[in-house]
């Protein structure tokens, strides 16, 4: 029998030490996965019901499951169900689960597990959390969440609405072992587990996270054994962590956020996000559709890497390229001197315009862009003007202002959040504008189930229609940056800042 060293045997026990195959000189690769994460000092929460940050949906994505989940493309994809149908009517959900469940002890997950972590969540334990969003839709009446065996389940929801698969991905609606709730009590995230690919192992608060595999997972055994989360407060130790090849991942850079000298390993997604010019129809010169296009015709994509450099990528259409929803950006068909001079205005209709924006810095730049841009092909004098966050929200509201630079971020990856919060009848449509076709269009998109191709057409007759009175005008999508060493397969970064992974089949390469 082969005697390893004693300190090759202490690796193996704490970083996964490789080990040469017998009759062969090459080392294996790793199963220790070493993750940072830069800007915190813990992982905010491991309960699923209340996790609504990149860091803790994340880590809940290894640890627990849903019905179902969304893949790094932010598609829905089959998790905890193998399938579902929907009633005629669009209200009721049923929901097949895997006869193949298992939290790590062993036990069998069924559908009364799916449906006790369903009514924790909407209720006083979740109330603080994103449950009440997420899981708005479903009915409050005694029978909205009803086990029909051990392998159903059927949900009703208030009124139909395509967009509910989506916002059940995520993890307000993932499953709790039970038993670790009852065998820990308050301290139960401690040793935090479901029926994803891993558990919680050690939790050393503001020190480090250890995950390892669920022996049991549906999905197959894990490459990798374990995962270990390391926590970064500055930018600068996690990113010296990863020249030194001390983590494989670093993650936890907010939208927009770049990094200087960016190693091998970075990635670069548009996020869920997007920032656009916001016109106030109500009044004054931006009432008139042609102001508006003159404006827009001055635009330029190239204003994006001129004022944000890496920090963003330029609108690719009307639409969060996301969505996957392809609709062109408004695209002029005269000069801008050409749109003004058909509304008849005079220079001192602009005496006062001013350009609002939230504080940020590479937003700032974009809007000081923009100004010079409108001064040279327009001959109008801008005023940009940065607002702290309550200044910037109340003008908004009250539609104080003639221009805004908005940034708008997903709650959930469906083309309904965007349409139907920032043109719809909400309040954060700022504009003003409202169109009946437009509504109606989004509201019958949002009746079809969510694979019925009508949807997508639908949102896009509804986007068309929205471009054509140019409310917005999509500017840029803000970038979401990680490193991820290049040996490691099958791990990726999602457009809502989360690291996601094939987790049956995530490993390191020689």
């Amino acid at each position: 029998m082969r005697v390893l060293p004693l300190l090759c045997t202490l690796l193996l026990l704490l970083a996964g030490c490789a080990v040469s195959n017998p009759g062969s000189s090459a080392p294996l690769p790793p199963t220790v996965l070493q993750w940072g994460v830069i800007g915190t000092t813990d992982v905010p929460t491991l309960d699923p019901a209340l996790a609504s940050d990149p860091v803790s949906i994340s880590v809940a994505s290894l640890v627990y499951g849903g019905l179902v989940r969304l893949d790094p493309h932010l598609r829905v994809r089959p998790d905890g169900a193998r399938r579902w149908t929907i009633s005629p009517d669009g209200r009721t959900y049923t929901f097949y689960v895997r006869p193949d469940l298992r939290f790590p002890d062993g036990r069998r997950v069924t559908a009364s597990d799916f449906a006790a972590s369903l009514q924790r969540a909407m209720g006083p334990e979740g109330a603080s959390g994103t449950a009440p969003f997420y899981l708005s839709l479903i009915d409050h009446g005694p029978d909205a969440i009803t086990v029909v065996n051990p392998t159903t389940l059927r949900i009703t929801i208030s009124h139909p609405a395509a967009h509910f698969l989506t916002e059940l991905a995520f993890p307000a609606a993932d499953v709790i072992d039970p038993n670790v709730i009852s065998r820990y009590g308050p301290a139960w995230t401690d040793h935090a587990a479901g029926f994803g690919p891993y558990y919680v192992k050690t939790w050393q608060h503001s020190r480090y996270l250890t995950l390892v595999r669920n022996p049991h997972y549906f999905g197959g055994r894990p490459p990798l054994r374990t995962i270990s989360l390391h926590f970064y407060p500055a930018e600068d130790q996690g990113l010296a962590a990863y020249r030194q090849k001390r983590i494989d991942v670093l993650s936890g850079l907010q939208p927009g956020q770049t990094i200087a000298k960016p190693p091998a390993g970075t990635r670069r997604v548009p996020a869920l996000a997007m920032d656009y010019l916001a016109f106030n129809i109500t009044g004054g010169p931006f009432a008139r559709t042609d102001v508006r296009r003159a404006f827009a015709a001055a635009w330029s994509p190239s204003l994006v890497k001129q004022a944000m450099g890496t920090a963003a990528f330029p609108a690719g259409g009307f639409l969060p390229s996301a969505f996957g929803v392809a609709v062109p950006s408004w695209k002029p068909k005269k000069t801008p001197k050409q749109y003004l001079a058909s509304v008849h205005v005079s220079g001192s209709t602009f005496a006062r315009v001013v350009l609002i924006m939230p504080h940020d810095p590479y937003l700032h730049a974009l809007g000081e862009a923009l100004a010079a841009r409108w001064h040279r092909d327009l001959g109008v004098t801008v005023t940009v003007r940065r607002l702290n966050a309550k200044d910037y929200g109340a003008v908004l509201d009250e539609r104080s202002y003639g221009i805004a630079l908005v940034r708008w971020g997903g709650d959930y990856p469906d083309t309904e959040d965007f349409l139907g919060t920032q043109l719809g009848g909400t309040s954060a449509n700022v504009t003003g504008w409202s169109g009946r076709r437009f509504r109606n269009a989004v509201a019958l998109a949002d009746s079809y189930s969510p694979q019925d191709p009508r949807r997508a057409l639908l949102f896009s007759r509804a986007s068309r229609y929205a471009k054509g009175h140019l409310p917005i005008f999509p500017l840029d999508e803000p970038a979401v940056t990680a490193l991820i060493r290049g040996t490691l397969r099958h791990v990726s970064l999602t457009p809502l800042g989360t690291i996601a992974g094939e987790w049956s089949r995530a490993r390191f390469t020689r």
